[in-house]
C-alpha cells in the first residue's frame, strides 16, 4: 500500500455523510493541558498537543509504552532494549521526537519527571519508559514543539506527558499474550493488577494501585533465518552459512597454504571443521520486568488536599553474545588510567611444536572459544516518591510538592578475554605475532579440550558496568486570575522548581584498569544543585484572541543564568476555526556526564572509506576464487572466510573511540516556532495542520566518527590513529596492497572531547483529521488521521563549514509517517482497522558519506532501484467484545497482509553482510497477534 492510498483516505473521510445527533451538553470545566500551567476550558491550544488515549494505544497492540509511542507520527526511534545489547545504556528504551534525539525529549509522568536510566547511553541521557506502568495510563499528551519555557532544559523538541487514572475504584486484572502467528517466536506475556477505593467527592479519599509484570522469550537468529526477507540473498551471500572459525577448529599451514581441520573433529562436507554462528547471534534477548505504582488523594476540607504517589520498576534483560574467536580480526582498546593504547593482533600463528599443530609448520589457527561463557545480564530498578499539598487561598490555586526519583543499572557481562588471564593462560600476544613466543597457545590453556573453571574464571572473568542517577526536588506554583480585562480574565502562574542531582556511573576494577580486552570505559562522579523560576500569563487581547507568555529562569552550576521566553497566539474567528501559533527559545543542559569529571572508551564499528573500496574489491574477488573450485574443496571455505574477514575488517571497521568531558561546554539552545489551524467545519469532523520549524545550535557532541573519517587529513592529525602501512597489515599482503592500491595502514583509534560542535535545524508539517459517523444499526464509525511531512532536516558540517544536505528523503529520515485508524462501535463489539505509513528513502546519507550513492550502489553490482528502502506500509487488526458482564476479551493481529521490509545498507553495517541487522524483526514477526482478557471484580 502506498501513500496515495492515505490520500484517498483523507478525501473519503473528508467527503463521507455525516449524521448529525444532538449531543447532551455537558457542563464545561477548566482543564490543564500539557503545555501551560494555566487551566483552561478550551481544549484546541495555541500550541499543538496530540492526545492518545487509552482506548487508541489498545487498538495498537502495545504491550509497553515504547510500543504505543512508537505508533505515533512524531516519533523518531530511540534505544530499544532488544536492539541495544551493545549500548552503555543496555536493558533501557527510550524515545525521541523530531528526529532529535532521547535527551531533546522530555517524558513526564503526570506533569513531573521521572528518574533516567542508572547508566547513560555513553554520555546521553536515557528515560527508560518501559519502566512506566501500561495498562495505569489514561492518556499520553504529545507536546509537538519546544517548551523549555514551561518545563525547562530538555523540552527542545517537545514533551511527552503520561497521564495516569484518577479517582479509580474497584478491582480488576488483565493477561494479555502475544506471539507470531507463523513463526512461533516473539512469545510474551503480560499481567495486570489494577484497584482502587474511596470516591474523592463522596468519602474525601481516593487510594489506588497498579501492579504489572511481563516476561517476553529471547531467540537466536538461527531460529528465525528462514523468514528474513528472500531479497537480502541477491546481495549477501554469506547469510546462513557455517564458520570455520568453530570448535575444536582448523589449522592454516604456513607451508602450502591449506587448511585442515583439527583434530577430534569431525569435518563437514568441505573436509573442515565447521561452527553454526547463527546459534549465538541474538536476535531478541529475554526480558522480565515488574512495574507498580499507588497513589492517593485526601480532602483535608477547605480546600485543601493532600496527595502523593510512588512508582517502582524491577527489569532484566538477558543478552547472548558471540562466542570469542581466534585467527581474525583484532581488538582495540585503552587503559583509562594511564591512557596507554592497546591493540591485539587475533591472527598470530602457533608454532610447529604445539601439541595441537599437525601441519609440522607454523600454523594459524581458527579457534572458536565455546567455554567462554559469553553473554550479559542487565539488573535494573527504577523509582519516584512524592508527597505534595494543593489547595485555594482566596481566587488562587497552589500546589507544591517533595520528592526523590532515582534508578540503579548493573550490566555484569562474561566473555571477553583478560589481558593478564590471556597472558598467564595463553601467552605474550604481542610477541606472538612474529612468532616470539615459543609456549604460545601451550599453557595452561588447551586448545580443543575441556578447561579447568579456574582457568577459563581467570581468561575469562565477569566484569560490570554500573550506574546510579538520585534526584531530590522541591517544586511549587500559584495560579489564577488576575484582573478582569474587557475581554476576559488575565489569568497567570508562577513557580520554583528546585533540584540535587547526583550520577555515578563506573566500572568493575578489570574494566577500570584497561584488562578487558576490547572494552570500552565510562566513568562519571558528580553531583550538582540547581533551580528555576518559571511564569506565564494568558491574555485574552479581544474576544476572539488570546495571547500566552512564558518565561523561565534555569540557572545550572558553572552556567549563565538562561532564559526561556515564549509568546503563543490564539486566534479564533469563527465558531468553526481556530488559528494558532507560537515562537519560543530552549535549552538542554550539559548532563553530568558531559561536564563533570569524567571519562569514556568504546569501541565502534565505522566505514574505512581509505580501505573499503580497496577491501571490497579483494573480497569480491576472493569469492570468485571460490566459486571456481568444487564445493568438497576445503579451500573454497577458506577463501569465502577471508572474503568475510576482508569486508568485515574495513567496511565495518572496529575503531576505538575516547572521550574526556569539557567542563566549559555551554548549553544547547534551540529555537521554535509553529503556525496552523483547528478547523470544525461540522458538528462530528475535525482537522488541522500545523507547520513546525526547530533550529537548534550549541550542539553537545563529539565528533562525528564517520565525518572525520571523510574528511582525513592535514586537520585530522592527532585525532586519527593508524597502524603503519606495512607486511603485518591484518587485510592485505603486501603484493595485494599494490594490487588494489591501498594507501593507508589500519585503523586504530579516533580521539575527542565534548564539545558545542554542531547545530540543525528541521520543519515539516503535522496533520490530522477526525471523523464520527453514526451508522445506525452499524454502530458509530470513528476515523482518525495522524501523519507527518518532513519537509527538511539539515546539519551543520564542521568540515564543510557549511549545512550539509536535505536528509529529508535520504536514509533514515522519511519524508511522510502517519497512520489511519477506523473504529467501529457496534454493541458489546469493537473493530478497528489501522494502517501505519512510513514512505521510502534512499540509502544515501549526508553529502560526506560516499556509501550507497547511485554510483557507489552500482560499484556494489546494486540497480538505482534497489538503492533505496521502499515505502512500508502495515494494516492492522483488533476487536474487542464487552458482552458478557465484567469481562472485555480482544484479539489484536499485526501485520495483516504480512509486508515485508528490506533495508541493504542496514545488512551491510550492523552485520557485514552476515548477521541480519534489526530491520530485519519486521519480517521475523510476520502477521502477529495478542490475545487479552480484562475481568473487573467490582
Amino acid at each position: 500500500m502506498k501513500a496515495k492510498y492515505l490520500a484517498l483516505a483523507i478525501a473519503a473521510i473528508g467527503t463521507a455523510h455525516i449524521a448529525h445527533a444532538a449531543d447532551e451538553v455537558q457542563q464545561i470545566e477548566k482543564i490543564q493541558v500539557t503545555g501551560s500551567n494555566i487551566k483552561r476550558t478550551s481544549k484546541e491550544t495555541a500550541v499543538p498537543v496530540q492526545v492518545v488515549t487509552k482506548e487508541a494505544i489498545a487498538a495498537t497492540g502495545a504491550l509497553t509504552l515504547k510500543d504505543a509511542l512508537e505508533s505515533t507520527s512524531a516519533a523518531t526511534g530511540g534505544l530499544s532494549d532488544i536492539t541495544g545489547g551493545n549500548s552503555f545504556a543496555s536493558g533501557a528504551s527510550s524515545t525521541s521526537l523530531r528526529n532529535l534525539g532521547t535527551s531533546s525529549t522530555l517524558v513526564l509522568l503526570n506533569g513531573r519527571r521521572v528518574a533516567a536510566f542508572g547508566t547513560p547511553d555513553y554520555a546521553e541521557s536515557v528515560t527508560n519508559i518501559d519502566a512506566l506502568p501500561l495498562d495505569m495510563v489514561e492518556r499520553v499528551e504529545i507536546l509537538k514543539s519546544g517548551a523549555s519555557a514551561i518545563y525547562g532544559s530538555d523540552a527542545v523538541a517537545g514533551v511527552i506527558n503520561i497521564i495516569t487514572r484518577k479517582d479509580y475504584q474497584g478491582l480488576q486484572a488483565k493477561t494479555t499474550y502475544s506471539n507470531s502467528m507463523q513463526r512461533g517466536l516473539f512469545d510474551t506475556v503480560s499481567a495486570s493488577l489494577t484497584g482502587g477505593m474511596g470516591s474523592l467527592s463522596e468519602d474525601r479519599y481516593n487510594v489506588m494501585f497498579n501492579a504489572e509484570a511481563y516476561k517476553r522469550d529471547g531467540f537466536v537468529w538461527r531460529d528465525a533465518l528462514r523468514n528474513i526477507n528472500p531479497e537480502a540473498y541477491r546481495f549477501n551471500r554469506s547469510i546462513g552459512t557455517f564458520s570455520s572459525y568453530s570448535y575444536p577448529g582448523n589449522l592454516d599451514s604456513y607451508a602450502d597454504g591449506s587448511t585442515s581441520p583439527a583434530a577430534g573433529c569431525t569435518p563437514a562436507a568441505n573436509g573442515l571443521c565447521m561452527y553454526d554462528r547463527y546459534e549465538r547471534f541474538q536476535a531478541v534477548p529475554e526480558s522480565k520486568r515488574a512495574n507498580f505504582l499507588v497513589a492517593g488523594t485526601l480532602d483535608l476540607g477547605n480546600n485543601l488536599q493532600a496527595y502523593g504517589d510512588a512508582t517502582y520498576a524491577k527489569t532484566k534483560t538477558s543478552y547472548l553474545s558471540a562466542f570469542t574467536l581466534w585467527g581474525s580480526g583484532d581488538s582495540s582498546w585503552a587503559n583509562p588510567i594511564t591512557g596507554e593504547f592497546k591493540y591485539m593482533d587475533r591472527t598470530s600463528p602457533i608454532l610447529a611444536d604445539n601439541p595441537y599443530n599437525t601441519t609440522g609448520d607454523f600454523a594459524g589457527i581458527r579457534y572458536r572459544f565455546v567455554d567462554s561463557g559469553e553473554g550479559g545480564k542487565v539488573d535494573a530498578s527504577q523509582y519516584r516518591v512524592l508527597a505534595g499539598l494543593r489547595g485555594t487561598l482566596g481566587d488562587y490555586d497552589w500546589d507544591g510538592a517533595v520528592g526523590q526519583l532515582g534508578s540503579k543499572a548493573t550490566n555484569t557481562l562474561r566473555g571477553a578475554f583478560s589481558e593478564s588471564g590471556f597472558i598467564k593462560h595463553i601467552g605474550d600476544y604481542k610477541a606472538a605475532v612474529d612468532g616470539n613466543d615459543p609456549l604460545f597457545f601451550n599453557r595452561t590453556y588447551k586448545l580443543g579440550q575441556q578447561n579447568s573453571a579456574a582457568v577459563l574464571n581467570e581468561l575469562f572473568p565477569t566484569y560490570a558496568f554500573t550506574g546510579e542517577t538520585t534526584v531530590n526536588f522541591f517544586d511549587a506554583k500559584l495560579t489564577g486570575g488576575l484582573v478582569d480585562l474587557p475581554a476576559g480574565l488575565l489569568s497567570f502562574a508562577v513557580g520554583t522548581d528546585i533540584r540535587h542531582e547526583k550520577l555515578d556511573v563506573g566500572t568493575s576494577e578489570n574494566i577500570r584498569n584497561g584488562d578487558i580486552v576490547g572494552y570500552g570505559f565510562s566513568g562519571a562522579n558528580s553531583s550538582r544543585t540547581y533551580g528555576s523560576i518559571f511564569g506565564e500569563l494568558s491574555i485574552p487581547v479581544s474576544e476572539k484572541i488570546e495571547a500566552q507568555l512564558a518565561a523561565r529562569a534555569d540557572k545550572f552550576p558553572n552556567l549563565d543564568p538562561h532564559v526561556s521566553p515564549k509568546l503563543a497566539l490564539r486566534y479564533q474567528p469563527t465558531k468553526q476555526l481556530v488559528l494558532r501559533g507560537s515562537v519560543e527559545t530552549g535549552f538542554r543542559a550539559p548532563n553530568l556526564s558531559e561536564s563533570s569529571d569524567s571519562l569514556k572508551t568504546s569501541f565502534t564499528t565505522v566505514v574505512d572509506p581509505k580501505r573499503c573500496d580497496q577491501a571490497q574489491a579483494l573480497a569480491t574477488d576472493l569469492e570468485n576464487q571460490a566459486k571456481a573450485l568444487p564445493a568438497s574443496d576445503p579451500q573454497r571455505a577458506t577463501l569465502l572466510a577471508r572474503a568475510d574477514s576482508v569486508y568485515s575488517a574495513e567496511c565495518t571497521s572496529g575503531v576505538l573511540g575516547k572521550v574526556a568531558n569539557n567542563p566549559d561546554i555551554k548549553p544547547e539552545e534551540s529555537k521554535s516556532f509553529n503556525f496552523g489551524f483547528v478547523l470544525e467545519p461540522l458538528q462530528n469532523f475535525s482537522m488541522s495542520a500545523d507547520y513546525w520549524r526547530i533550529e537548534r545550535k550549541n550542539e553537545i557532541r563529539t565528533d562525528s566518527y564517520s565525518e572525520v573519517l571523510n574528511r582525513e587529513g592535514p586537520t585530522t592529525v592527532g585525532i586519527i590513529t593508524r597502524k603503519t602501512l606495512d607486511g603485518t597489515d591484518r587485510t592485505f599482503t603486501t603484493a595485494e596492497q599494490a594490487q588494489y592500491g591501498v594507501t593507508a595502514g589500519q585503523l586504530l583509534s579516533i580521539t575527542s572531547k565534548f564539545k558545542n560542535v554542531s547545530k540543525t535545524k528541521t520543519d515539516g508539517v503535522d496533520f490530522n483529521f477526525n471523523l464520527r459517523n453514526n451508522l445506525g444499526a452499524l454502530g458509530t464509525l470513528t476515523s482518525e488521521l495522524n501523519a507527518t511531512y518532513l519537509m527538511s532536516y539539515r546539519a551543520f558540517s564542521e568540515g564543510r563549514n557549511d549545512w550539509g544536505d536535505n536528509l529529508a528523503g535520504r536514509y533514515g529520515y522519511s519524508r511522510l509517517i502517519g497512520d489511519l485508524s477506523l473504529r467501529l462501535k457496534t454493541g458489546a463489539f469493537s473493530n478497528t482497522i489501522r494502517v501505519a505509513h512510513e514512505s521510502g528513502t534512499s540509502l544515501q546519507g549526508d553529502y560526506d558519506d560516499p556509501s550507497y550513492t547511485i554510483s557507489d550502489c552500482a560499484k556494489k553490482g546494486m540497480s538505482s532501484a534497489d538503492c533505496k528502502v521502499d515505502s512500508f506500509s502495515r494494516v492492522d487488526y483488533s476487536v474487542a467484545y464487552t458482552g458478557i458482564k465484567n469481562l472485555t476479551a480482544s484479539l489484536f493481529i499485526k501485520n495483516v497482509l504480512n509486508r515485508k521490509y528490506f533495508d541493504q545498507r542496514a545488512w551491510g553495517e550492523d552485520g557485514g553482510g552476515i548477521i541480519p541487522p534489526n530491520s530485519e524483526l519486521i519480517n521475523v514477526q510476520g502477521r502477529m497477534f495478542n490475545i487479552g482478557l480484562e475481568y473487573k471484580f467490582f
